[in-house]
């Protein structure tokens, strides 16, 4: 019974664990150093010379994220994509969390500015009615 290697004139043509991918590792090195660079690009936040919102750069980043995923394969560069989503995520949590206490904070400004408003007059009311008597 003849092996594979003999079959095809003695060379070593045993198909890799990796050959069904169609990726290459030169491929899948590439794929991993462009998450690389997202990932850094996420942690930076936004250039000071894009005039885009944070909540924009993270929508940005979390396309490329998405564009970047449509080539893995493999569990090492899926680890990565992971990285990157939940990186995504946890900075739009902050901004949410940041919108949100920002809303709160106006809105008590203007309910108090409003209540000082009553307040004056109310005062002006007392005052006028204690004239007149």
């Amino acid at each position: 019974m003849a092996t594979l290697q003999q079959e095809e004139g003695g060379r070593n043509n045993k198909r890799g664990l990796f050959d069904e991918s169609g990726l290459t590792e030169e491929e899948r090195r590439r794929i991993r150093s462009k998450q690389r660079l997202l990932h850094e690009k996420i942690e930076g936040g936004p250039d000071q010379e894009e005039d885009v919102s944070k909540m924009e750069f993270l929508s940005k980043v979390r396309d490329e994220n998405n564009e970047i995923f449509n080539s893995v394969r493999f569990t090492r560069e899926a680890v990565l994509d992971a990285e990157n989503a939940g990186l995504i995520v946890e900075k739009a949590r902050l901004e949410v969390d940041k919108l949100r206490s920002v809303s709160a904070v106006s809105i008590i400004t203007v309910s108090l500015a409003a209540i000082v408003e009553i307040s004056h007059q109310c005062e002006k009311r007392l005052l006028a009615s204690t004239l007149k008597n």
